[in-house]
């Protein structure tokens, strides 16, 4: 069957086979012209899609970063990348990267045969926790943990792909979404992803729950028509109690802590979670872990120049400037109110309640912003520091009007 860029040479490699296709990108066999037993899997950017100029270049950014994140990571159990660059056919750019290819298919070719082993089950998840507990030491989130992006080599070696929409710890700065599509697997994905709350590396273990869960049961927990249906029954269902006469109920629990719906409630390391795992299951399934083989020296591929872009810095609020602001406002307020229960029988009835309301709300508002900036509450995100400092100067009128109107406004009451 011929495809749209079947034939086309890319680094001495010509494009064969179409391996499969995403919303982004497309994946293709390459092989070497000069040694055809050499072959590689070729990722390619879609460069013919229907959309617009903004959305493409938010897909270009999110390709650009996965070309970053694994030339960053180095593990046996992440998939490596051979090479990359840009190419240009019919003057429209096209950015590849060279990755191993792996004949084994993944794991969700084998969860779509049945049940697998369980000792093929601890192996593989030692292997996951394995690579994702080095990714996570390296600041990064994965997002997209499922059996589509878990590929397998013919000696069954574990090789975690597809970090195309990965998050890098603390930073809150870069979402590179695109509009209309969910960013994520949906019946993988965790419920403060869901939530769009901030996401940490529990976000994973809860995506690696619930693999665990569909290799040992052979289904997913949640079910639905549509990706709100998964999303709904992520963040408000529990997950349905699973009966296998083979294994333990320690299994179950194992399983069911990492399917905790708070994150803190959940195992907070993936080696945690494999080391609670094997624990659980029977010694006749507890087989080691085999180390796969340090691979061959690779050999250098001539790579044309790509700028990628690093990681966006992570912007820190001036917690002098709105610390600062915080308390002239409420000092302001303060002095404002002892005034006006000095002078309070001078001023008209009305004008003195809505006078101790505004100067009641404008000292809460002032007092929560100073919590805010020095993260007393912890995760309390309300308003972004701009507008902090906005809301401080608009506050510091409230107290400098009833200031005003006590100082020298009418000495007697209004009769």
């Amino acid at each position: 069957m011929s495809y749209p860029l079947s034939g086309t040479v890319i680094q001495r490699y010509q494009l064969t086979d179409l391996l499969g296709r995403g919303g982004m990108s497309s994946v293709y066999r390459g092989v070497h012209l000069d040694q055809p037993q050499r072959q590689v899997a070729i990722k390619l950017l879609n460069p013919n899609q229907p959309i617009d100029a903004l959305e493409m270049e938010e897909i270009r950014k999110r390709f650009l970063r996965e070309i970053a994140t694994l030339r960053t990571l180095k593990h046996p159990n992440i998939l490596p990348i051979l090479g990359y660059g840009e190419e240009f056919f019919d003057r429209k750019s096209l950015i590849y990267m060279i990755l191993p290819l792996c004949e084994g298919g993944s794991l969700e070719d084998q969860l779509d045969h049945g049940l697998v082993d369980l000792r093929l089950v601890l192996h593989y998840f030692k292997s996951l926790a394995w690579a994702l507990d080095y990714a996570h030491a390296h600041q990064i989130i994965h997002r997209d943990l499922k059996p589509g992006n878990v590929l397998l080599t013919g000696q069954h070696v574990v090789q975690l792909s597809d970090f195309g929409i990965v998050r890098f710890m603390g930073d809150q700065s870069t979402k590179l979404t695109r509009k209309g599509y969910v960013l994520g697997s949906p019946p993988y994905m965790s419920p403060e992803q869901i939530q769009g709350q901030v996401v940490r590396s529990t976000s994973d273990i809860y995506s690696l729950g619930i693999m665990l869960y569909e290799m040992i049961t052979g289904d997913l927990p949640f079910h639905g028509p549509s990706d709100f249906d998964y999303m709904r029954q992520h963040a408000t269902e529990r997950p349905p109690i699973i009966r296998r006469a083979d294994i333990p109920p320690q299994v179950a629990q194992v399983i069911m802590c990492a399917l905790e719906k708070a994150p803190r409630r959940r195992y907070q390391t993936a080696g945690a979670l494999a080391e609670a795992l094997e624990a659980a299951l029977p010694s006749a399934f507890q087989a080691p872990v085999l180390r796969p083989p340090t691979p061959p020296p690779a050999v250098p591929l001539v790579v044309p120049k790509v700028v990628v872009p690093p990681p966006a810095p992570i912007e820190r609020p001036p917690r002098l400037i709105i610390g600062f602001a915080s308390l002239v406002t409420i000092f302001a307020t303060i002095t404002s109110m002892v005034i006006l229960v000095q002078r309070w029988q001078a001023m008209p009835m009305a004008a003195l309640v809505i006078m101790i309301c505004v100067l009641f709300f404008g000292l809460n508002f002032s007092v929560a912003l100073l919590l805010y900036c020095y993260q007393l509450f912890g995760r309390l995100r309300l308003w972004r520091w701009r507008q902090a400092i906005v809301g401080n100067c608009f506050l510091f009128l409230f107290p400098i009007v009833p200031l005003c109107y006590a100082l020298w406004g009418p000495t007697e009451r209004a009769r």
